[in-house]
């Protein structure tokens, strides 16, 4: 049996402190760790030790966003090594509605399933 690699897509905005301003991601319970622990690191290289639920705040509304680094970059990755994302949930984003033809698969129970899948090589 081979090696096998799962692609993963989303929706990423790079993780910067001009990033975190715009997005109102309150980092105020981060900043106090960082300091109870004596460190002198920005928000961002805490992030990278640490795991915190992050929200951004946008009008009136907290919506999860995922702190990532990229690592073990290959030739296909549309992401650079070692930089810094917030990922966003697609459904924060978008909402998808079906159109006639997936109305009608709907309606006679034959609608496709979104799946993924490996391919080994």
């Amino acid at each position: 049996m081979g090696m096998g690699t799962m692609a993963c897509w989303g929706h990423v905005l790079e993780a910067t402190e001009e990033n975190i301003r715009k997005l109102n991601i309150d980092v105020s319970e981060i900043e106090a760790s960082i300091k109870e622990d004596g460190n002198s690191c920005s928000v961002l290289d805490y992030l990278e030790e640490d795991d915190w639920f992050l929200y951004a705040n946008i009008n009136g509304e907290k919506v999860p966003v995922d702190f990532y680094v990229h690592h073990d970059s290959d030739r296909y990755d549309q992401l650079e090594e070692g930089e810094r994302y917030f990922i966003f949930d697609e459904s924060d984003l978008y909402h998808k509605q079906l159109t006639d033809v997936g109305k009608w698969l709907s309606d006679n129970q034959a609608l496709p399933e979104e799946r993924a899948w490996t391919e080994f090589g």
